[in-house]
């Protein structure tokens, strides 16, 4: 997010290209964080307000890459220097990378740092202890500068997670960063390349003709460039069938809008002529591509990808017409107003401040209350000014101090190293010290089996199983061997358990909640001597409409669904037990919630093997906000994290698929009276901790579930 840039000169296109400043760039940046900044403030005309990250991606990648060609001082045209040189004059192919780092450093950290320092010092006033441990060690990783590559370790959801960390927006300063440390390396290796054979023919007469423009060392590196741009590309589309966690923070898989900035001030260096009109329409052009994203695109894009081309041309397509004398009809001129010269100044700092201010003031409301519309707006609008003060009090009085020499460099790369070190040992300590701390009231509850009604628990046990911290790894044996398959993969999982040889099969078909009963059936079918097969994937439904059986956003989940349901015909089980995650849906007409709900489920039975029992189990409760995170400040007064069962279950539903399974002969069960009370639904029950999220059992209450559903499923099985 953060570009190589001097202070910007005076408004007006006539000092556009003074000291190498384009105003139109200032503007793009203004843009750029603007778009970021609405779709954080939850605005619904830009859904696709996270594209402003790959535009600055564009922009870095260009004006570094026009810093590295000019400090390079080649003499044979791949400067962008005005000076008349001849293309056979000896480059000088060397570069100072103690003062690339040293300025890179004081133009990146100085704001990151005391961003990352206040945050955390927010974090450690309005966050509960375990939800801090997490966001400690999110600030480590970005001290560190890799907190993209841990997001990515963590497969976050950044379009669609929830209780995002404060520093989930440093990821794109990790790729930022992690592409300055080796693109200067890199540019001098292609640069070496593309000189070759570039010189004046064996046995050329003096005076005689330049070599042809595919001998023309600013031609071979922009090639050389542009290659590395679609292996980049190439792997980004790959990784994205595999993992999207990997393919949106990862690096190499981003690298490719970097270097297409790149490819752009290679072909700067060309000085290509282009007519006035076609500039002219080419930055209006590539102006509407960005808005067009910023209002089209939504969450259910398939993102990073095919579809982050258009933005990505989009910038530079901007950057290359801009590079073109300016014209009073141009874009530029939008694009130095005053309004988004001031905005583009203090970009960096607005991307730096704006999420933690909202994140941590959700934080401190709590995440079940979630902060309407117009509080995020005005949080959005309060960035502003703090962004300005950090520029001005930071960001500025840094890079006003000119690097003297290459001594002051390597102070400067030395300095940078032992505050990094300094920062991330704080923060380790600070992550071992909250880590230490209690996560149970010191008391002990007794162990019971479930019954309906339950009572809540009004404390965190210390014999709670599974632990507050051991919570989100209570998942069960069939997400840790592999059985249930992911968000991105297609292919159909099957995993058998119980008895092998039995002649009684039971198919558990379903999403991530069907894998979160599997412990429970998993009792079931090994006390009954049955055998258990399960097909199972997470966030792909196996009750949807005939339209999205086979037409989704998530094509992966309309091929495997078809191919279970053929596994399923091809061998019928006696027994098709279907459960998936629905969730409350507040502010729907209930009335036609119903009626949907009851032809979903009327057409998904009907896709199953006749020759099949089926019974379906009704949606486990769904809350605000994770328990697991309020329990952790509240271990004496756990009945502060139970939620309403009015708002937790989704009574219009239910009562479709009860109809619509009756309709169709087949089973429906519901346990939601042994998971909540007349009123509420507890986070506690007896020594056993129910949730491992905000809406995933965890695999223990699964277990101790086992009694209940195997007396509610007894008419099916033997």
């Amino acid at each position: 997010m953060a570009a190589a840039r001097s202070e910007p000169a005076p408004h007006g296109t006539s000092v556009a290209r003074r000291h190498g400043f384009r105003t139109d760039i200032q503007g793009l940046r203004a843009i750029s964080v603007g778009v970021v900044l609405l779709y954080h403030a939850g605005l619904p005309f830009v859904p696709g307000g996270f594209i402003g990250v790959d535009v600055f991606f564009v922009i870095s990648g260009f004006l570094i890459t026009r810093l590295l060609l000019n400090s390079l001082e080649i003499r044979d045209g791949l400067s962008d220097s005005r000076a008349s040189v001849t293309p056979h004059e000896t480059p000088s192919a060397r570069l100072d990378f103690t003062g690339f780092y040293a300025r890179r450093a004081r133009r990146i950290l100085p704001a990151a740092t005391t961003v990352t320092v206040l945050t955390v010092i927010a974090a450690l006033i309005v966050v509960p202890p375990l939800r801090l441990e997490s966001i400690l060690r999110d600030a480590l990783f970005a001290a560190l500068y890799v907190p993209n590559l841990h997001f990515a370790a963590e497969r976050t959801d950044y379009l669609a997670g929830s209780e995002p960390s404060p520093f989930q927006h440093f990821w794109s300063l990790g790729v930022e960063e992690q592409f300055y440390f080796v693109w200067p390396l890199l540019l001098v290796a292609l640069v070496a390349l593309a000189r070759r054979r570039s010189g004046p023919h064996p046995g050329a007469a003096p005076g005689a003709h330049p070599p042809s423009t595919a001998s023309d060392p600013r031609v071979r590196l922009l090639a050389l460039v542009s290659a590395v741009t679609v292996i980049s590309f190439i792997g980004c589309l790959a990784v994205t069938g595999v993992s999207t966690p990997w393919a949106f923070f990862g690096t190499p898989f981003r690298a490719w809008e970097l270097t297409l900035g790149a490819m752009v001030a290679c072909l700067a260096t060309l000085r290509v002529r282009i007519p006035v009109p076609v500039s002219v329409a080419g930055g209006w052009l590539g102006l509407a591509a960005i808005v067009a994203a910023a209002l089209l695109f939504t969450t259910d894009t398939p993102y990073p990808g095919v579809p982050t081309l258009l933005p990505v041309l989009g910038a530079a397509a901007l950057l290359w017409f801009g590079n073109q004398e300016p014209h009073r009809f141009g874009v530029g001129r939008l694009l130095s107003i005053r309004p988004l010269q001031f905005v583009g100044l203090i970009s960096y700092s607005l991307y730096l401040v704006h999420w933690p201010l909202i994140v941590l003031t959700q934080e401190a409301v709590g995440a079940a209350n979630l902060l309407p519309l117009w509080a995020t707006v005005c949080l959005a609008a309060a960035a502003i000014p703090l962004a300005w003060l950090l520029h001005r009090l930071v960001e500025r009085p840094i890079l006003a101090r000119k690097l003297r020499d290459r001594r002051h460099g390597r102070r400067t790369v030395a300095a940078t190293a032992v505050l990094t070190l300094g920062l991330a040992g704080a923060l380790v300590g600070g992550t071992v010290a909250v880590g230490a701390v209690p996560l149970h009231s010191g008391r002990s509850a007794e162990s019971a089996p479930l019954a309906l009604d339950p009572i809540a628990t009004s404390f965190v046990p210390e014999n709670l199983q599974p632990s507050l911290a051991a919570a989100t790894a209570d998942t069960g044996a069939i997400y840790q061997n592999g059985c249930q398959q992911n968000i991105v993969r297609a292919a159909v999982i099957i995993c058998e358990y119980g008895a092998a040889d039995a002649d009684f099969t039971i198919s558990l078909f379903g999403d991530s909640h069907a894998g979160r009963w599997f412990s429970a059936l998993d009792v079931i079918a090994t006390e009954r001597g049955v055998r258990l097969v399960t097909f199972t994937k997470s966030r792909c439904r196996s009750e949807e409409s005939d339209v999205l059986w086979t037409r989704t956003d998530e094509p992966s989940c309309a091929a495997w669904r078809a191919d279970a349901v053929a596994e399923l015909t091809a061998n019928p089980p006696d027994l098709i037990v279907l459960t998936n995650h629905i969730g409350p849906m507040p502010g729907r007409d209930q009335q036609i919630l119903e009626g949907r709900w009851r032809d979903v489920t009327a057409q998904s039975i009907a896709r199953l093997p006749p020759a099949s029992a089926v019974v379906i189990i009704a949606d486990t409760p769904q809350f605000a906000a994770s328990p697991v995170d309020c329990l952790s400040g509240n271990l004496d007064s756990a009945e502060n994290c139970a939620t309403p069962r009015a708002d937790a279950l989704n009574a219009a539903v239910t009562s479709a698929q009860k109809a619509a399974a009756a309709d169709a002969g087949a089973g429906f069960v519901d346990l939601g009276n042994y998971l909540c009370g007349p009123t509420s639904c507890p986070a506690i029950i007896g020594d056993t901790l129910v949730y491992s999220d905000d809406h995933h059992l965890t695999a223990s209450i699964s277990e101790k579930l086992a009694g209940p559903l195997d007396e509610a499923l007894d008419a099916w099985l033997p």
